[in-house]
């Protein structure tokens, strides 16, 4: 006969392994997950300093073009329009030089521009948001030759410059999942809260339920704003709407 103390292998050891077991894991699934909310806090912190510092440098790299290097541009396209008049009545082939030369030097200075427009429009650093706004439909339409409409207060919002920045990437982010048929800009302010509405949009995924990564960004911006965002759905596609209280 066997005695109990040396069962035969597994018995009384397999019964107890599992309570063990089981009385570890509890402590080390909390931990884990414990560490994995913190992880959460800290990849939205890291996504927050990412967007700041992308945007002072897009904010840096368009004052550097246009202080430094759209002045250097100018006093070189006066320099060679002092040269052209003082060549008039000689050489026809220098004469044809000079002018290629500064037809180029417009080219290169129209590209400058747009470049620190694309970087980050003066309107929006200057004016404000709205301003912008109607700016970059513009912009998109006469780009693309999309159907973008804008209708967008004439009166400007009392909003910070880091917000305005965050919404106006929202939006402009918003604009380009668009298709451009018939997407539509509404942007006004009613009671101290701004209301910016984007839509159609078509194909446009919850946001609550595997929503497009654009659309995370989208709601990442909008949150460092201090804002909100809802979509609704339609016939059409989605409208997105972000709402903003304004300080005065």
């Amino acid at each position: 006969m066997i005695p109990p103390e040396q069962g035969p292998r597994g018995t009384a050891a397999s019964r107890a392994a599992p309570a063990e077991r089981g009385s570890a894991s509890a402590p080390e699934t909390g931990a884990a997950a414990e560490e994995l909310e913190l992880s959460c806090q800290q990849w939205a912190g890291l996504c927050t300093y990412l967007e700041r510092e992308l945007d002072a440098a897009r904010a840096e790299t368009a004052r550097i073009l246009h202080d430094e290097l759209g002045g250097l541009l100018v006093a070189t396209k006066m320099d060679l329009g002092h040269l052209q008049q003082s060549v008039r009545g000689q050489e026809p082939e220098l004469r044809e030089r000079l002018s290629r030369a500064q037809i180029s030097l417009d080219a290169v200075v129209a590209t400058e521009r747009r470049v620190v427009e694309d970087l980050q429009p003066g309107l929006l650093t200057h004016i404000g948001l709205f301003a912008a706004l109607r700016w970059y439909v513009d912009h998109l339409n006469t780009r693309d030759g999309g159907g973008f409409e804008a209708d967008v207060a004439p009166e400007e919002p009392f909003i910070g410059l880091p917000e305005r920045v965050a919404l106006y990437r929202a939006i402009q982010t918003a604009l380009q999942i668009c298709s451009g048929s018939g997407a539509r800009l509404v942007a006004a302010e009613h009671r101290g809260v701004v209301s910016l509405s984007v839509g159609p949009i078509p194909h446009l995924a919850s946001l609550e339920t595997e929503p497009d990564v654009r659309v995370l960004a989208i709601r990442h911006r909008v949150a460092a704003a201090g804002a909100t965002v809802t979509s609704k759905n339609t016939a059409r596609g989605s409208n997105l709407t972000i709402r903003f209280a304004v300080t005065r």
